[in-house]
């Protein structure tokens, strides 16, 4: 039972009645085989995501691609539809603002892979994917969602007119904020119809380089940055971050992307070097060019992660003191170098 206890300083960091909040700190939020969104378990991981100062949560249901050049897209129950719902009304009666944020996962690689052989077959992926992120629409506007994003990380499909269609059709069944998750800086500049969006969103993944040093670091993230200001200011939307992360594992920040392939005797788990980057992206992405930024990820477990985890997730690790220092200047993690 000692699990399910809550702090009961937790309790009262919640206000379930607050206005929705204009700058975002929050978490992309991933349920696990185990924890499902509907469960106790969940609730209680969505409460320590509010203890660190977050307000608000991105729920990701996962689509279903078989290869980059199929067709065809489909619906998965990776999170039904009854536990996606119950996750969105957990976190709305915790106060939280809520990002609905469907992905692709496509076999052996990647949704940034994803290309049609000709102008027929990308009419009909984009039919397919359309019809699959409908439903999910219609799950937002039922729900309430604040801001719903409609597609992330699709790099080869930025210049493509269908994306017009798309929007329009999206915005009928939704009346939130819509945006579209752009992989990188270059991403931003690859996608054609933020005049029809809310807001600019990227994935930021990009290399750090060879030196895990703050210094060597930070001067990677301070390029990468000005990029962004740049676009903020061209575009004249707001410019907020749908994910930034870092693996807890040795020599990540050459390729803070990597989640596939490891060798975990060469790269054994590293909580300090994700603690330094994701203390180095907070403080860079301050500033009111920004809109806000979610962190990639949390996990429906509670008890997930821990300094022998290598992967993304930032619980029970240093990253997330760090991470409470920034927002709710709870600051009681070691010096990071």
């Amino acid at each position: 039972m000692k699990k399910y206890i809550v702090l009961a300083g937790v309790i009262a960091l919640l206000s379930a009645g607050c206005a929705v909040p204009t700058k975002i700190k929050g978490v992309n939020y991933l349920q696990t085989e185990q924890i499902t969104m509907d469960s106790r378990e969940s609730y209680v991981s969505l409460l320590r995501v509010k203890n660190i100062g977050a307000n608000t949560v991105a729920f990701i249901p996962f689509l279903q691609q078989s290869a980059p050049d199929r067709i065809n897209v489909h619906l998965t129950d990776n999170v039904t539809d009854n536990q996606l719902r119950a996750g969105i009304r957990d976190a709305k009666a915790l106060g939280f603002q809520i990002i609905l944020k469907p992905q692709i996962l496509v076999h052996n690689s990647w949704a940034g892979e994803i290309k049609m052989a000709d102008d027929l077959n990308w009419r009909q992926w984009f039919n397919n994917y359309t019809k699959a992120i409908e439903h999910y629409a219609d799950i937002a506007q039922e729900e309430k969602v604040d801001i719903m994003v409609i597609g992330t990380e699709l790099n080869q499909t930025g210049h493509l007119p269908f994306w017009q269609e798309l929007i329009a059709h999206i915005r009928s069944r939704f009346r939130g904020k819509l945006t579209y998750a752009a992989h990188n800086v270059e991403g931003i500049k690859q996608f054609g119809y933020w005049r029809l969006l809310d807001s600019i969103a990227l994935t930021l993944y990009p290399s750090l380089g060879d030196k895990p040093e703050r210094n060597a670091m930070t001067l990677h993230i301070k390029k990468t940055v000005d990029d962004l200001k740049a676009i903020s200011i061209q575009y004249k939307k707001p410019l907020w971050i749908a994910e930034v992360g870092i693996p807890s594992r040795y020599g990540a920040q050459l390729k803070p992307w990597g989640w596939q392939g490891v060798d975990i005797h060469a790269n054994p788990p590293d909580e300090d070097l994700q603690a330094l980057v994701l203390d180095i992206w907070l403080d860079a992405l301050k500033g009111k060019w920004s809109y806000g930024v979610m962190l990639w990820n949390w996990s429906s477990d509670p008890y997930a992660g821990g300094s022998q985890d290598s992967g993304f997730t930032i619980q029970n690790k240093r990253a997330e003191q760090v991470i409470a220092c920034h927002w709710i200047n709870q600051c009681e993690q070691p010096n990071l170098h």
